[in-house]
């Protein structure tokens, strides 16, 4: 063939796949670019329809060419995601359009996405150690490049930060937003009072920097200190997170109405009311790679205690993964980890319901991007501390691609392999917002 996969991106299955994870710049440059030309009677060319089309693509995870790049010839595709969540390869399947019957369509839609996430196992499987980022007692930033090594200070006095694929840190401090390279070098970003206030930072595929600062959300122009507000909020959100695509997403709690909003360059879209109990309140969400939310809650319907659940992308309904909630993290695959006790629990003063907290481990969890829960095997994991004050010992959990798990711990930091037995001892001191890189 003549006509090249760049010039065919609208008509073949992958290419949508990269089409629809694009930001919508990054898809109206292309498309701007290359066209939308037509290979056979079918091949969409009004730029409406193929948008409408990946629209679906994004939300179904499957990518159909119905003779639109060969007559007579149709292929299904479904991506391979790293440990970003990226999709970086695919899985497909091409047969002659009359074989493709609704129920072999159905049948070829299961069988790709098994070998995909048989692909996706692969890669993780021969992933490289992660590099792991934590906030140190001090409220500073520190990095440890491998197991055994000594963790070094990469930004003071830091209240949030992110990192991406290259171990470079974008770290929230008195003094504005800064940026730190893998080889330590560090630049300003963004020194202004909204930098300096900011609660959260997030990234996109692309790198660019969004951050979250009480009711507003910034994007940081790349290569430049300028800082635009790409959404205002009713109230600053409960959580935040930001689409591969550069899509932002938040958990609002307006009035007691707990609702998922998207904002993209059109403004505000698709809020969501979460059908969530009326005696419940979130008081934290994060969001994977994909857009299905997690967030914790506190119920107040007789005794006060911590629950988490998982709402998927797209709907309403939460899903309970369990009470006696702790702690949980978005990990380098997109999967949540969850770390409940055996009865977690709070007095915040929310209800008139009495508080016993019971700290033994009663369960880790993993949940995948597919809404998939296993279990992960853990040894010694310790809750309880001493001092009354601060009875939860663990403070953050995420996990590598291998599926190992880090645990932040006011007493150290550590790692579980993903076959269980002891831990890793990583570090010495007392770590919270555990984030890794490869």
């Amino acid at each position: 063939m003549n006509f090249g996969f760049h010039e065919a991106a609208h008509a073949t299955a992958f290419g949508k796949f990269l089409l629809a994870g694009m930001s919508s710049e990054q898809r109206d440059q292309y498309l701007d670019v290359h066209g939308l030309g037509r290979l056979t009677p079918t091949t969409k060319t009004a730029r409406a329809d193929l948008l409408a089309e990946l629209v679906e693509v994004g939300n179904s995870g499957v990518a159909w060419e119905n003779e639109e790049f060969v007559t007579g010839q149709t292929c299904a595709a479904v991506g391979v995601r790293n440990g970003a969540g990226m999709i970086v390869s695919s899985v497909a399947i091409r047969a002659p359009s009359g074989e493709l019957t609704p129920r072999r369509r159905s049948e070829v839609e299961r069988h790709l996405r098994d070998a995909a996430a048989a692909a996706a196992r692969a890669k993780l499987a021969a992933a490289t150690p992660a590099t792991v980022f934590a906030l140190d007692a001090d409220g500073d930033l520190v990095r440890l490049p491998a197991v055994g090594d000594t963790a070094t200070t990469v930004a003071a006095d830091v209240t949030a930060y992110a990192v991406d694929a290259t171990a470079t840190s974008y770290a929230v401090t008195p003094a504005g937003l800064v940026r730190v390279s893998g080889t330590g070098a560090t630049t300003s970003v963004l020194t202004s009072a909204t930098a300096a206030a900011s609660s959260a930072v997030a990234l996109d595929a692309a790198g660019t920097v969004y951050i979250s600062s009480g009711t507003r959300v910034f994007k940081v122009l790349a290569g430049t200190t300028k800082a635009i507000a790409v959404a205002t909020l009713p109230v600053a959100p409960v959580g935040f997170g930001v689409a591969p695509n550069g899509t932002v997403r938040v958990l609002e709690n307006v009035a007691g109405a707990h609702q998922v909003v998207a904002y993209t360059t059109s403004g505000r879209t698709a809020t969501r009311a979460i059908a969530d109990s009326a005696y419940s309140t979130p008081v934290s969400g994060t969001f994977d790679a994909k857009g299905n939310l997690y967030y914790a809650s506190i119920s107040t319907g007789g005794s006060v205690s911590v629950s988490c659940a998982r709402v998927a992308k797209g709907g309403t309904a939460p899903v309970s993964l369990g009470g006696g909630y702790v702690v949980g993290g978005v990990g380098l695959s997109g999967d949540f980890s969850l770390l409940q006790a055996a009865g977690w629990c709070t007095s915040y003063g929310l209800g008139s319901g009495t508080c016993t907290p019971d700290l033994a481990v009663a369960a880790v969890q993993s949940t995948d991007l597919a809404g998939t829960t296993t279990s992960i095997p853990v040894d010694s994991l310790a809750l309880a501390t001493d001092d009354e004050r601060f009875p939860a010992a663990t403070t953050s959990v995420t996990t590598d691609t291998a599926g190992a798990l880090y645990v932040g711990q006011t007493t150290g930091l550590v790692r579980y392999d993903a076959a269980g037995g002891a831990p890793t001892r990583l570090a010495d001191g007392a770590f919270t917002e555990v984030q890794l890189t490869k």
